[in-house]
């Protein structure tokens, strides 16, 4: 939620409040979740052609721009081990969160198609990043590219199209905003649901408002500036973020030991 209200600060709202912006981005959250898993399925459909079509529309676009096409070399020949996995270490917490569909698979009837697509997700989201983050470190370089709190969105923004089109980032906005609302909609959903159990309640919809509401309020007060965020994004969310993510793996293999278990120990012949 912090990172979408910086974004937002920093590139196209900066003289609005934060506390604002965080207020219509959590209203907007906890309406979709409270709107169930079904809505926000459908409007993870339409969000996927819609970044599917600005895929095939920008890319030919940012190709347009003058490249540094030599660097490419750099990605077989500069290797170091350390950077490499610092590297790694940084991006799997943002594709690991697809461990959020173990909360919600008692509620779906196509278990083994959900786990295909989730995998062809994982999938076209890389793909989707490289498409924009590779050209963008070719425009820039690592040095400069590095120093960039948002290197993609600069490098939208120098795009041209003929007299115009000066500014392609709103498009880059379009693509970003309902994406990780639904991200941060899937993950509060998969949370009111496991507290709705928690406290058994036959409906999990009364907890939206006010869970969406505690993360809103967090999100306000968890850094002071945008250098505070990414420090923290870098140095402690990596390891933080990968032990939570691994926490349902955990309870997975407790499960299948204690099932082991109870059927070394149950008596033969019943």
């Amino acid at each position: 939620m912090r990172n979408i209200e910086d974004f937002l600060l920093v590139n196209h709202l900066p003289t609005t409040p934060q506390a604002v912006i965080a207020i219509i981005l959590g209203t907007a959250v906890a309406l979709t979740v409270r709107a169930g898993i079904q809505a926000i399925a459908r409007i993870a459909e339409v969000i996927f052609f819609v970044n599917l079509f600005l895929l095939i529309v920008l890319t030919p676009l940012l190709l347009g721009i003058e490249l540094q096409i030599p660097m490419l070399r750099a990605f077989l020949t500069n290797f170091e081990l350390n950077r490499t996995a610092a590297g790694i270490l940084q991006a799997t917490p943002w594709f690991g969160d697809a461990f959020v569909v173990l909360f919600i698979f008692p509620h779906l009837k196509q278990q083994l198609k959900i786990s295909r697509m989730v995998v062809w997700g994982l999938v076209f989201s890389m793909i989707l990043i490289m498409s924009y983050l590779v050209p963008s470190l070719l425009a820039f370089g690592p040095e400069l590219g590095g120093k960039m709190s948002y290197p993609v969105m600069e490098y939208v923004r120098s795009m041209r199209i003929a007299d115009f089109i000066e500014t392609l980032d709103p498009f880059l906005t379009i693509l970003y905003i309902p994406a990780v609302i639904l991200k941060i909609s899937l993950l509060i959903y998969a949370a009111v649901i496991s507290l709705a159990r928690l406290l058994s309640l036959h409906d999990y919809k009364p907890l939206a408002f006010s869970v969406s509401a505690i993360v809103v309020g967090y999100s306000v007060h968890f850094a002071n500036n945008t250098a505070e965020l990414l420090h923290f994004m870098t140095v402690y969310w990596p390891a933080y973020a990968i032990c939570m993510q691994l926490i349902p793996g955990v309870y997975w293999v407790v499960l299948k030991i204690r099932g082991k278990n109870a059927a070394l120990l149950k008596p033969k012949g019943r």
